[in-house]
């Protein structure tokens, strides 16, 4: 933390969220996004200077003036599809074949921007249906297990497997902890 007036209060948690999706519900109090739906693109900060000036503003002026506030444009991208699921009509299939099957693993585990739509190619030479489904994106070599997927608490949904975007607490942008924070 630095007390340089002319960085932006939240500046740290901004560094530290951005290109992240949120590891916890986003705004549980409204929005209530669920985890890895919500995507930190970052912030435009701007220092905005009152028309204060005389004896009114004596009672606001501290050693840095006091003649200044932040407003803070924070950018978000939302993306919810849902939440995985194995079950349904088409998604029974035998073992050794891709597809809607899926991972039972991922059951519940909301389908944001760590997932993308997948379609196998349609001209299939096997008697089963290569119907569309989300499929999670990961450098994991091995299949995801329930082990890699946080099945309880406030991170409820969160893949622990090295996945495109990783995981922060969004929340926490709001939160101010002082002046200029680097």
């Amino acid at each position: 933390m630095t007390n340089n007036i002319y960085l932006p209060p939240n500046l740290a948690a901004v560094n530290y969220c951005a290109g992240k999706v949120n590891s916890v519900p986003f705004d549980p109090g409204c929005l209530n996004a669920p985890v890895g739906t919500m995507l930190f693109l970052g912030f435009d900060p701007k220092m905005q200077l009152p028309s204060l000036g005389g004896t009114d503003a004596a009672g606001f002026t501290d050693e840095d003036g006091g003649l200044f506030y932040w407003e803070i444009t924070l950018k978000f991208l939302y993306r919810f599809n849902g939440f995985y699921s194995t079950d349904g009509p088409g998604h029974t299939r035998p073992a050794g074949f891709p597809g809607p099957a899926g991972n039972a693993a991922l059951n519940g585990v909301p389908c944001g921007h760590n997932f993308i739509y997948r379609t196998y190619g349609q001209n299939c030479s096997s008697p089963y249906l290569n119907l569309p489904f989300w499929d999670l994106v990961t450098a994991q070599q091995s299949p995801i297990t329930t082990a890699d997927v946080v099945q309880s608490g406030p991170n409820a949904g969160q893949v622990l497997a090295p996945s495109i975007y990783q995981y922060a607490d969004l929340n926490s942008l709001f939160t101010i902890t002082g002046r200029g924070s680097a």
